[in-house]
């Protein structure tokens, strides 16, 4: 395989070689890496083959980005990536796979210097892997991990965070690069807000993104989840808001309550969770996220069941902070030009009546009661509240039967004069 890597140059064939290649390479790591001492040497013999073989393709000019791309990301980056801290304090590591984690480091300085001078997102996957696995393997030295994540983290023109530099990362390779490069950051302890409009944009808005994309997006959100779910939706809510505002869906086959799912379901202490919960009930009340854009009459579901996905009772919800519930939902309808806020927080209204009964319904109507306007009540005519009255699923006056009265009407008036008309 190796021998074959420099015979072809056609873009597919290659990222079929470069992945075959990246598979066996990953064997050999994961059988040093348990330790075995079957086959060691042999093991070993073939990863200096390789390693030599890479540090000549990773150094290749930009005439050939297509085999320099496919080196760093297919071969060498899914077999180091998915190894992880396995390789720290190993020997052959050392001597072998840290010199190539280190060329990918040098990639990442240098680009990161200037990202747009790269020709187009394909430009940034050799520095993106870099980053990803410096700040990821523990090969690397501290102080070269350090140096990159303020490189990149203290940069307005970052090399993974400008808008500029991810909306050019169109592929399938580049997203799922992107998606690790935020969740070492993430880990590393970011909170920049450019993190969630990052994710938001790989889930909701990249274009031609594949069932691949949208599993690796869920995969890297749980991951971050699991460190702290109430510091990622913390870092997720104003993305999330606003593309379930505009009404946008997940792309590649995935779904809001996917999303939701993954965020609710990571690591967070008891306490917290009620907390958590309470921040993302708008969220999960938006009709882009539940799935009945313009249903006024039905209860979602997807909220109480993000609660009991974390082990929380929704009862318990009502009664401990009904206060907090309603409060979210009172700010949402505070604009209401913001049609989309002012139906979650409906929606929110009605699963809190539905879980709580009689008493959550009488909080509800003191709230109404206290804040209500007397002259905006007065405004209220008896054709508002017929059509309030109406079934969700009928319309207040039938628009044929109103059409065929008015061609009646007309008929009965010819010969008379405008005026009497």
């Amino acid at each position: 395989l190796v021998k074959m890597t420099g015979k072809e140059t056609i873009e597919q064939p290659v990222c079929a070689l470069f992945t075959a290649l990246g598979v066996h390479f990953g064997h050999l790591v994961e059988h040093l890496a348990g330790g075995s001492e079957e086959g060691k040497a042999e093991c070993i013999e073939a990863v200096k083959l390789f390693s030599e073989a890479a540090k000549k393709g990773l150094a290749l000019p930009d005439r050939s980005s297509t085999l320099r791309h496919a080196w760093a990301a297919d071969a060498v980056g899914e077999a180091l990536w998915k190894a992880g801290e396995a390789l720290d304090g190993q020997a052959w590591a050392a001597e072998h796979i840290a010199p190539l984690v280190a060329a990918l480091t040098a990639t990442a300085e240098k680009v990161a210097a200037n990202p747009l001078a790269a020709s187009g997102g394909s430009g940034t996957l050799d520095a993106h892997v870099g980053l990803a696995l410096t700040l990821h393997a523990q090969s690397s030295s501290s102080a070269d991990s350090d140096r990159l994540f303020s490189l990149v983290t203290d940069a307005e023109k970052s090399l993974v965070l400008w808008d500029k530099v991810f909306h050019k990362s169109t592929g399938v390779r580049e997203a799922l690069w992107l998606l690790r490069c935020a969740q070492v950051l993430y880990q590393r302890g970011s909170n920049d807000k450019r993190l969630g409009e990052l994710l938001m944009w790989v889930v909701c808005r990249m274009p031609e993104a594949s069932r691949r994309v949208a599993h690796g997006a869920l995969d890297t959100l749980t991951a971050m989840a699991a460190a702290d779910a109430a510091r990622l939706w913390k870092l997720l809510e104003r993305s999330v808001v606003a593309e379930l505002a505009a009404g946008r869906q997940p792309v590649g086959g995935s779904s809001w309550r996917d999303v939701l799912a993954a965020i609710a379901g990571g690591h967070c202490e008891q306490h917290a969770k009620q907390t958590l919960l309470v921040s993302m009930a708008l969220a999960a009340h938006y009709p882009a996220a539940t799935g009945e854009a313009g249903s006024l009459g039905r209860q979602s579901g997807l909220w109480i069941s993000l609660a009991q996905r974390v082990g929380v009772d929704p009862a318990d919800m009502c009664y401990e902070r009904l206060d907090e519930l309603l409060q979210v939902a009172r700010q949402a309808m505070a604009d209401d030009t913001k049609t989309a806020d002012v139906t979650a927080a409906s929606a929110l209204v009605r699963d809190l009546v539905f879980i709580g009964g009689e008493s959550v319904a009488q909080r509800v109507l003191e709230i109404a009661h206290d804040e209500v306007d007397p002259a905006a009540l007065k405004a209220v005519t008896d054709e508002d509240i017929a059509v309030w009255q109406t079934p969700a699923d009928q319309l207040h006056t039938d628009p044929l039967a109103t059409k065929g009265a008015a061609a009646t009407a007309s008929k009965n008036v010819r010969g008379k004069t405008s005026d009497d008309v």
